[in-house]
């Protein structure tokens, strides 16, 4: 990612890590999780109760068969100006 306003005023960050496809059971509780967190996060920012994400990780049909994709982070370095 990077972030370029002026040749003195730039940032740039690298994140690099290694891909993973999850699915079935797996899949839907790393969904949950990440509702439980997106959860969280909104919760502690705007100081709202949201009783509606529990459904995000329940919208899957009994007979789909889940797939998410991950990335496990193993180095971030950046620079900046």
């Amino acid at each position: 990612m990077s972030d370029i306003n002026s040749v003195s005023n730039w940032k740039s960050v690298l994140v690099r890590g290694t891909y993973k496809e999850h699915s079935g059971s797996g899949a839907k509780y790393i969904l949950h999780q990440f509702s439980l967190g997106v959860k969280k996060n909104i919760t502690n920012s705007e100081q709202k109760n949201l009783d509606f994400i529990n459904q995000f990780s329940n919208r899957i049909n009994k007979d789909d068969i889940p797939i998410i994709f991950t990335i496990e982070i193993v180095d971030i370095t950046g620079k900046g100006r």
